[in-house]
This record gives C-alpha cells, structure tokens and sequence, in this order.
C-alpha cells in the first residue's frame, strides 16, 4: 500500500468517525429532548397529585413529607411576599431630590432633615464634603 491509498485510507475513516461522533450528538440530543419530556410530564402529575392532597392527607404515607415540605415553602413564599409587599408600602413615600450638579442628594419623607446621599453611588454623605468617601466622585 503506497503512501496515497493509506492516506485515503485515513481520511476517510477520519470521515466515518466525525460522521459517527455527529450521530451520536444528534441521537444525544433526541435522548435529552426525550428526557425533558418525561421530567415535565412528571412535574404535571406531580402537581395534579399535590392539587388533590394538599388540604388532607395523603394516602401514601411515603409521599406526605414532600406534600408538607411543598407546604411549608409555599407559607414561606406568602410570607415573603407580605414582607416585599410592606417594604414596597414603606419606600413608595420616599421620594429622592437630586440638587442638580452638586453630587449630593437628599431623601425626602420619613428621614431626618439634611440626611444626604452621594447621585453616584447612593453613599451617605456628611453637608461640606468635596469628595463621595465610598466612590470618590465630585460632589
């Protein structure tokens, strides 16, 4: 076998295994694709099973520790939410006044008077400072 006919002979089973290498990708692919089907399928049953047995217990006492894990997090949720909900209450009266091209911002409501802040970094500030001690910006 001269040179050429073993280089041809290379190539092309350099050929067969990238045209391998892609089947196994693609079949890889379908395998995932099919994986995610039967995780979401899952995820649905799993919620029709909750729907049905989250105000009673269950019938299968192997299954009633995820039901009161699902039930503890979702009051954890609720409770989260309020939180967010009172934080949103609290700051929506705020209202900051930036006083244009000094660097220094003032809060308004519900904060002392002459509480002040730097427009570039939100660092308080002390009235006087020629500098934000925190970003360094020009006030």
């Amino acid at each position: 076998m001269g040179f050429g006919e073993s280089f041809s002979a290379f190539t092309k089973g350099v050929g067969e295994k990238v045209k391998g290498n892609a089947e196994v990708m693609n079949l890889r692919s379908q395998i995932n694709a099919e994986q995610k089907q039967i995780n979401d399928l899952k995820a649905v049953l799993g919620g029709k099973y909750y729907d049905l047995y989250k105000d009673t217990a269950s019938p299968e006492p192997e299954l009633q520790e995820t039901l009161d894990a699902i039930r503890y997090h979702e009051q954890k949720a609720m409770d989260l939410e309020k939180q967010a909900a009172d934080v949103r209450q609290n700051t929506s009266s705020v209202s900051l006044k930036a006083q244009p091209g000094s660097g220094y911002g003032e809060f308004k409501s519900g904060s002392a008077p002459g509480n002040k802040f730097c427009t570039q970094c939100g660092a308080p500030l002390v009235e006087g400072q020629a500098f934000c001690v925190k970003c360094g910006a020009k006030i």
